[in-house]
């Protein structure tokens, strides 16, 4: 009976998760930077994390988010001159209207994309 009733409660805990919409953005881009400008990885994500910060939006409806510095490529090579980043501000503080402005943070750090993305 007892192993019935914890069946029952598991089954519609799982359907409660399927059937809640997740929200999931990855707006990460590969780029690569310079070693002689950035020695580091962190060297350059912490430039990242920081210019990120401080970037001032035309549109003054964009709040700041967060900013994602992973250094590697998506199997984690290259880290001495690559990384996966991303720089996310939110439409009034909605966590559900992200915009990322990654393409502006690059430019600022003088980091390339190595990908077709551009957010």
């Amino acid at each position: 009976m007892r192993s019935s009733i914890a069946l029952l409660i598991a089954s519609a805990s799982a359907a409660v998760l399927i059937a809640t919409p997740a929200r999931a953005y990855d707006f990460r881009q590969l780029v690569k930077y310079s070693h002689q400008e950035y020695p580091t990885s962190s060297d350059f994500c912490n430039a990242w994390d920081t210019a990120c910060k401080e970037y001032v939006p035309k549109d003054q409806s964009l709040k700041y988010e967060g900013s994602t510095c992973e250094p590697g490529d998506y199997q984690g090579k290259h880290a001495k001159t690559e990384a996966l980043v991303d720089c996310v501000f939110d439409h009034n503080g909605d966590e559900h209207e992200p915009q990322p402005v990654t393409h502006h943070i690059a430019a600022k750090v003088h980091a390339t994309y190595l990908g077709d993305n551009n957010a």
